[in-house]
């Protein structure tokens, strides 16, 4: 293998580009050490070792990245801004890196710089909502509802006004807080304007399709929960409807099982009554995200 550190980065981005991780993961480690080894300027590590941690991210390798991630920020807080961009973008990625190793008081602690970095971009509208609705996720995420609200309610007016009604964002919000107030009764707010509104901004968007029937499945199972079965039961006829006519060979639904899998929908007639009431309960896992 060649000491020439420029030939092995050249050689680690051939092969990430040809998916081999594993080889571009050791030409990009070797690559930063003859980095160090050499007296390199400490931007340019900093870029590479950035690529490294990218490299095991990409391989689930979720503690050595976290780690390197980490590497990168004390290294460009010396010759950086503190509130740069490359430098919010390294702790969201080490943030995520965390959350995926279940490390989430890490991950939370993480989040929280990026969202203080986020909040000193006053010409960024974009980027504070992305990092208070990212926070509020994680905090939703781990049980701690009543400390998610703040930031998933911060988030929704700036997307409303700088992405719009019917960014996937925007949406992703409302399905948030919808979900917040139906799981924590705690916090005294109803979730059903906020399911139904996701559901109307997205219903006519086929790139939004999967948004519109998750929001839709979870809206008649909050109703019917609340025992307003005719209600419920028009919401799954609805769903029934979409995903025949969306030529899904396959129906996967439901958020408590109270809608039948199927296939094939429309192989079982024109009528299909979605009683709540009498289907079998079962659970099954469709949308995991909010």
């Amino acid at each position: 293998m060649t000491n020439d550190p420029q030939a092995l980065l050249e050689q680690a981005a051939e092969a990430l580009k040809n998916e081999q991780y594993a080889a571009a993961e050791e030409l990009q480690r070797r690559g930063c050490q003859l980095l160090r080894q050499q007296g390199a300027e400490e931007p340019r590590i900093a870029n590479e070792i950035e690529k490294l941690a990218d490299i095991h991210c990409a391989q689930r390798k979720f503690d050595l990245c976290a780690n390197e991630y980490a590497d990168v920020v004390r290294m460009r807080e010396k010759f950086l801004p503190e509130n740069d961009f490359s430098i919010l973008r390294v702790l969201y990625r080490s943030a995520k890196s965390y959350f995926e190793s279940q490390q989430y008081d890490l991950a939370e602690s993480e989040m929280r710089k990026v969202l203080s970095i986020g909040e000193t971009h006053t010409d960024a509208r974009e980027t504070l909502a992305f990092c208070l609705y990212q926070l509020g996720f994680l905090l939703y995420y781990v049980g701690k509802y009543q400390d998610a609200e703040p930031f998933l309610l911060r988030a929704l007016p700036i997307c409303d006004a700088n992405l719009g009604a019917q960014h996937h964002q925007t949406i992703q919000l409302l399905g948030g807080l919808a979900l917040l107030y139906k799981n924590c009764t705690d916090l005294g707010k109803d979730p059903e304007p906020y399911f139904r509104r996701a559901i109307d901004v997205s219903k006519s968007g086929k790139e939004l399709e999967g948004t519109y029937l998750m929001n839709l499945c979870r809206l008649a199972d909050y109703v019917a929960e609340r025992k307003r079965y005719e209600e419920a039961d028009e919401l799954y006829s609805q769903l029934v409807t979409v995903v025949d006519a969306s030529g899904h060979g396959v129906m996967i639904l439901t958020c408590t099982g109270l809608l039948a899998v199927a296939l094939n929908i429309s192989s079982l007639g024109a009528k299909v009554n979605w009683w709540p009431t009498l289907l079998p309960k079962r659970r099954v896992t469709v949308f995991t995200v909010i």
